[in-house]
């Protein structure tokens, strides 16, 4: 099983972010391209990607999918629905 840190992900959305930002180059974003290299560079397990625990871990899991890529402003947003279960 592969499991993404939160400091991980917290690198590549500030990577997207730095790209959205650049003041001497002109970056073209295409959101639905962004979103589709999320599902596959990150949510690797069943569209998803653990933050703790993972798929066979019946009680103590947390994970991130669904994301959202938007433009807000001159920034890139981007949201994730997180699950999870502690018992």
């Amino acid at each position: 099983m592969r499991r993404l840190g939160a400091s991980s992900l917290a690198l590549a959305v500030g990577l997207l972010a730095a790209a959205s930002v650049t003041g001497a180059t002109e970056v073209t974003v295409a959101f639905p391209a962004v979103e589709r290299l999320l599902w596959r560079l990150v949510l690797t397990e069943g569209g998803r990607a653990y933050l703790e625990g993972g798929p066979d871990s019946p009680c103590r899991y947390a994970f991130v999918q669904e994301p959202k890529v938007r433009a807000d402003a001159d920034a890139l947003r981007l949201s994730l629905d997180l699950g999870m279960a502690v018992r």
